[in-house]
């Protein structure tokens, strides 16, 4: 659902999947996948070790994660705080479940990223080395 059609939904409507969001959320992890099997193969063939490849996946699965963590957070944040002043449940509520949310999705994605990344890299075969005479 976007942004706007979420706005013009009248609270007590229930919210429904939309299957084109489904369909791009799965696109998108595999995309994601496939770009960091790349990133880590290119940082092996290069000369680096795995190790360098999981955590630079790893800092760019963080960086991901957040932005498509936060994003979704931001854009439900008023239809949910409206939706959720006719219940009775604690202030800090909403807050803590869109932060937790956020947060568990950024680390989903920086352990997709890293794990994606390190299998890249293992599965290269390492620079050879130049030995001069």
């Amino acid at each position: 659902m976007t942004h706007a059609q979420l706005a013009a939904q009248t609270t007590r409507a229930p919210v429904r999947l939309d299957p084109f969001g489904s369909a791009s959320g799965a696109l998108a992890l595999l995309l994601t996948i496939a770009a960091y099997l790349w990133l880590g193969r290119r940082i092996r063939v290069r000369g680096g070790a795995p190790r360098t490849a999981l955590l630079v996946g790893l800092a760019g699965g963080i960086a991901s994660g957040l932005g498509s963590g936060l994003a979704p957070v931001l854009a439900v944040s008023d239809y949910l705080a409206d939706a959720l002043s006719r219940v009775s449940v604690p202030p800090l509520f909403l807050p803590a479940a869109l932060g937790l949310y956020a947060a568990l999705l950024t680390v989903f994605w920086a352990l997709v990223a890293a794990a994606s990344a390190w299998c890249g890299a293992r599965g290269a075969p390492p620079r050879a080395s130049s030995t001069h005479c």
